[in-house]
């Protein structure tokens, strides 16, 4: 219904919401919806397109929630979707994306394709662990006394164009302590693990991490290693 018309043109499609003079002629109430129902979900979801080309987050955010809960369809789903996205809410993108990619109306399909085409499907997406790069997997602490509790960080970019979150992370022992970034790391953003290791005999050692991102089913292994004298 809006397609890839540009702020100003969508700015006089509201003025025309607005003044109940309708729309093009081939847009048409596919809903089961009042008049009154109908022209503020379309209404509403103009609002919140140009909110979010305007960078209003929080305004983008109110309209496209109230535009779907009059009535979900695959624009303001996709739009919520985009929103979700910059607020670095992963679990409402995904829900969204996933609703949108759900919709089957040929209407949809001859003018959103493209749109389809590049969202994609977010399943697909988180499970490209690949493009979260660690600066280093293995640290190596060298010699350290038997007395001492050592600690390092390992850092990663997430290279995606959408948010991550660490769900969950396990370890081979309990000699390590591990903290994490617990809010999801935004795209081209750095996010953090620390480990601090407690010996527990000496000798030489080698200890795993292994974490799990953004419901992938893949596990992104870590280790440290040293001597303990």
């Amino acid at each position: 219904m809006i397609g890839n018309r540009t702020a100003k043109e969508l700015t006089l499609m509201l003025d025309k919401i607005e003044a109940h003079r309708g729309f093009v002629t081939n847009t048409r109430n596919r809903f089961v919806l009042n008049d009154t129902c109908y022209v503020d979900l379309i209404k509403k979801t103009v609002n919140a397109f140009l909110a979010l080309k305007s960078e209003d987050l929080g305004k983008a955010k109110d309209e496209i929630e109230a535009s779907i809960k009059i009535q979900p369809y695959f624009y303001n789903l996709y739009i919520g979707s985009q929103i979700y996205k910059e607020l670095g809410d992963t679990v409402r993108f995904i829900e969204c994306t996933d609703q949108a990619l759900k919709m089957n109306d040929r209407f949809d399909n001859l003018l959103y394709n493209s749109i389809k085409e590049k969202i994609g499907n977010p399943a697909e997406e988180l499970d490209l662990v690949t493009s979260i790069s660690f600066e280093k997997t293995i640290h190596d602490f060298g010699r350290i006394s038997s007395e001492d509790s050592v600690e390092c960080s390992f850092l990663f970019k997430n290279n995606n164009s959408f948010p991550v979150i660490i769900e969950s992370i396990k370890q081979s022992c309990d000699c390590m302590e591990i903290i994490w970034d617990t809010k999801p790391v935004l795209p081209q953003k750095i996010g953090t693990v620390k480990v601090i290791y407690k010996p527990s005999s000496k000798g030489v050692f080698m200890k795993a991490l292994f974490l799990t991102i953004s419901k992938s089913n893949k596990i992104i292994p870590l280790h440290i290693k040293g001597v303990v004298i």
